[in-house]
Order: structure tokens, then sequence, then C-alpha cells
């Protein structure tokens, strides 16, 4: 993220959960949790450019960054994970798994950066819409 801000190119992050994770591992057993989480790297992995990078963050919850993005396309590719993941039918075991996840979607604040430097720098400036 420092080279987007140092040179003052558009940047993205998705922030990713999987939808009632704990449920598809109580439900069908953590097997069936790990074939998920394996699942949906994959859906991630064929709906990304070459360029961005997809992790795991913890539990269920995974992080996408987006060099060289603006919001309009950061928006399109979280609603494309959605729909992806939304109409996959995991089978494990005999079972049929669905789920869904929720994206929170975000652009890297160059006006914060701009701001904390015009007013004399050494500081943190959060910025807000």
């Amino acid at each position: 993220m420092g080279i987007a801000h140092r040179y003052h190119r558009p940047a993205a992050v998705l922030m990713i959960d999987l939808g009632h994770f704990k449920h598809v591992s109580d439900t069908f057993g953590h097997h069936a949790g790990d074939e998920a989480l394996k699942s949906f790297s994959q859906i991630c992995k064929e709906a990304k450019r070459h360029t961005d990078i997809v992790g795991r963050t913890g539990g269920e919850e995974f992080a996408i960054f987006l060099p060289e993005t603006e919001l309009e396309d950061a928006v399109q590719l979280a609603e494309r994970i959605c729909e992806r993941t939304r109409n996959n039918k995991l089978e494990v075991d005999g079972d049929v798994i669905t789920y869904t996840v929720s994206v929170g979607v975000a652009v890297l604040a160059d006006k914060a950066l701009y701001e904390a430097k015009d007013s004399g720098r050494d500081q943190l400036c959060i910025y807000s819409e």
C-alpha cells in the first residue's frame, strides 16, 4: 500500500466474511468447513486479476488488495465474488452446501494522507465520507 500512496496511484481493499461459517462446520463437520474455505479461495482466485492479492486474515475472513483499482472496479469485483459464491453448490460427502459472503469495499485514503502532510506531518489523519 505504501507504493500506492507514494506514487499517488489508486488502490482498494475488499474485506470479506463467509456468512454463517460456524453453522456450516457445526452442521456438516469441520471437513466441510475446510472444503468451503478451499472452494471460496478458488472463487476469489478465479474472479481476481493476476495483480490482485488474496489472503485469509483469520477464521472465515479474507482480504483482497487491489492495486491500480478505483472504487467502481472494486465494487464490480465484490459483486462478482458475491454472485459466484451465492451460486456455488459445494458437494461434500453427499451433502450440498451453500453459503454467502459479506464484503466491505474501501479505497485507500489518499485524502487523509495529504491532510496529514499538509498539516505539518508526523501525525495521523482519518478520512471518512
